[in-house]
């Protein structure tokens, strides 16, 4: 059979009444699919049991199957369905000898499952911009640094602040937290190799990006602590750990 859907999720409010919700996608045994109650007035989600709290029928079916639960979802509740096949495949075609060809097209398939479920997450997950020297690790490290929410949402803006400071300098200087966690220089050391020092208070985590601008000398970073320098046309990306600053 081909997979002729992409989809992998399917999502439902229960009402008290209903116990079969149909998956419209295809999945090769019951066990593959996971369902998930989420309780509003809780807040909380719960992982739910097969063959205790729901049966699956359509396994194998190009069309899906469905999902009936033990005791009706109330109106309370959200419902997740989604599909996690095992990373494995059993089938071991002869050497020289005869087999389906069915059986050939039942690997594809589950190849194609598994892709689908890849690209699921990959849509899911925390992206970062092609062009960003961040790493979405990193970024995620600054937001859950955060204090409360309208902490994370002002960190969120800065790391996509896209108004550097910019300097040609004639001397060494000093830079201070003007941005919450995140802030970019680029600098033309004019003549010379000059400073770039960190000067007051800083938050753990905070980030300072360098460019190097300049044709000829470095910007050497925290002369008096970490000193390292930043060679010209280079980007180097400083982290501040709460006691010292790393690159």
């Amino acid at each position: 059979m081909t997979v002729a859907t992409d989809g992998r999720r399917k999502q439902y409010t229960g009402n008290g009444v209903t116990v079969g919700y149909s998956y419209p996608y295809k999945f090769i045994a019951d066990a593959d699919l996971v369902v998930l109650i989420y309780n509003t007035a809780l807040e909380s989600t719960t992982t739910l049991v097969l063959n205790s709290d729901y049966t699956v029928s359509g396994a194998g079916d190009a069309g899906g199957g469905t999902v009936t639960f033990t005791v009706a979802p109330t109106s309370a509740q959200e419902i997740t369905i989604y599909r996690s096949d095992t990373a494995t495949q059993g089938k071991d075609l002869p050497n020289q000898g005869a087999y389906f060809l069915e059986s050939l097209e039942d690997i594809v398939d589950k190849h194609v499952l598994l892709i689908q479920e890849l690209q699921d997450d990959s849509l899911r997950s925390y992206k970062v911009p092609e062009t960003a020297t961040e790493t979405p690790s990193t970024t995620l490290d600054y937001l859950a640094a955060c204090e409360d929410a309208a902490d994370r949402a002002e960190a969120a803006a800065d790391l996509t602040d896209d108004k550097p400071y910019t300097s040609l300098m004639t001397g060494d200087e000093t830079f201070e937290a003007v941005a919450k966690y995140h802030h970019r220089s680029v600098l033309d050391p004019n003549g010379a190799d000059r400073n770039f020092n960190p000067t007051g208070t800083f938050k753990a985590w905070y980030e300072e990006t360098v460019f190097n601008a300049g044709d000829v000398y470095d910007v050497i970073f925290d002369s008096t602590g970490l000193g390292e320098p930043v060679a010209p046309g280079m980007r180097v990306t400083f982290i501040y750990n709460g006691i010292n600053w790393v690159s």
